[in-house]
């Protein structure tokens, strides 16, 4: 059986060397040059979809894309703005994105049509391929083994807040319902970082690409799904990542549909070499190897970091839920009536930078908080309009009572509050009931 199986895997191998000789149909070719072209172009300066850093803003790259997409939105497509990518925003799916995009497509067939030209007498473009193979391996890799580890160490998912816990199922976003989903259940957000971590290390090793990227093509697929219809702004990113997965499993989808649906018994050839020289092969493959090891260590630094600031809180005798017992605006005393839009209903302090005030009909003003050393006195910015400003002083503290004066948009607030009971299970169920066998 082992030499029968050497034998058709030399086969394969054989097979595969006359491939590479062998001459590519024109429309092959062309679809080539194209891939190739739309291939760099989406993932430089940074991926498509996904916002890159601040040096990624300042590429020379970056900065000519930022002069061509408003215009054509503005001349070509006669959109009204904005073309350029709102600030404090983590959106990759803003109508400049969608441009680019399409910036980016026409930009591809381009050069595709110039390379032919310039190129026609070339018959294939096997280890350009191989290249662009390796290429694509290691970004899917970085993308998938950065949102791993961001679940993993609970930066992409810290613990649920406090305002969350307050707030209504209608007020939320269907985004924010799907993020409290996953915020409130640890370990399932935990496996789903595994199985992208996973997939991502299996797609740096050359010879186990297939499996890598079919364990990678599972995880992203439920990804977009809960992208798509949760209208999380990472639509884009998710197409292109499906579509990674796609190329790197296409030269073995007539191998794994025998196997899998034919029930035919078949055997993966072994990958392409990228070189003739044997030693610049291992060269290539410790070299991948390494760069590998490097996104692990990196992404798991910064998750871990992240996550660190991310789970930061207020001190125990400020931090809670606090509701509002007394209330004064402007001077004058507000009754609790719910269609009453000014009056408190509660405050939450959660994270030591964040402030949430919610009204008597349950919406929820958040602000940007600055204290002193004993954070009993604050400056306000409105998370949504920074031109709304304020201050905030808590005037007396006790266990379970307090009371805060505050000066926002022109109005003084003095309120006499009153802690919450979050293990009360007839007023939070959710992070009290915990689990159960038997219900």
């Amino acid at each position: 059986m082992s030499g029968s199986g050497s034998a058709v895997v030399k086969a394969e191998n054989q097979a595969r060397s006359a491939e590479r000789l062998a001459e590519w149909s024109l429309p092959v070719r062309f679809a080539f040059r194209f891939g190739f072209s739309y291939f760099i172009l989406c993932i430089y300066p940074s991926i498509l979809g996904w916002r890159g850093s601040q040096q990624d803003q300042n590429n020379v790259v970056r900065k000519m894309w930022d002069h061509v997409v408003p215009w054509v939105g503005a001349n070509l497509l006669h959109l009204s703005g904005p073309f350029t990518a709102a600030p404090f925003k983590e959106s990759g799916d803003q109508l400049c994105d969608y441009i680019l995009w399409l910036c980016i497509f026409v930009t591809a067939v381009v050069a595709a049509i110039v390379w032919s030209v310039l190129d026609r007498n070339r018959k294939q473009y096997e280890t350009l391929y191989e290249w662009l193979r390796v290429l694509g391996r290691l970004v899917l890799a970085l993308v998938m083994i950065d949102y791993g580890m961001g679940k993993i160490f609970r930066a992409q998912f810290p613990e649920l807040s406090l305002a969350k816990l307050v707030d209504t199922y209608g007020q939320s976003s269907p985004t924010g319902l799907l993020w409290a989903f996953m915020q409130y259940s640890r370990p399932y957000s935990f496996f789903g970082g595994l199985g992208e971590v996973a997939g991502g290390i299996l797609l740096v090793v050359p010879g186990l690409t297939t499996l890598g990227a079919l364990i990678t093509l599972a995880m992203v697929s439920n990804v977009s799904m809960l992208n798509f219809f949760y209208d999380v702004p990472r639509k884009i990113l998710c197409i292109h990542l499906l579509m990674m997965c796609l190329f790197l499993l296409w030269p073995d989808l007539r191998r794994l549909f025998g196997f899998f649906v034919l029930h035919r018994s078949e055997q993966l050839p072994a990958s392409g070499g990228l070189f003739q020289d044997k030693t610049f092969d291992r060269a290539a493959l410790f070299f991948q190897l390494a760069i590998g090891a490097a996104m692990v260590l990196y992404c798991a630094h910064t998750s871990y970091v992240d996550s660190a600031r991310r789970a930061l809180r207020m001190e125990a005798p400020q931090r809670g839920i606090w509701e509002v017992d007394q209330f004064n605006y402007d001077g004058l005393p507000r009754s609790p009536v719910l269609t009453d839009t000014a009056r408190w209903r509660r405050l939450v302090l959660d994270r030591p930078d964040e402030l949430t005030i919610q009204f008597m009909d349950d919406t929820q003003q958040q602000f940007w908080v600055q204290w002193n050393g004993q954070e009993t006195h604050g400056s306000l910015w409105d998370k949504a309009d920074h031109s709304k400003k304020g201050e905030v002083t808590i005037e007396s503290i006790q266990p379970d009572q307090m009371v805060v004066a505050a000066q926002i948009a022109g109005h003084g607030v003095e309120a006499k509050l009153r802690r919450m009971d979050l293990s009360d299970p007839t007023k939070f169920l959710l992070i009290n009931r915990g689990f159960h066998w038997i219900n």
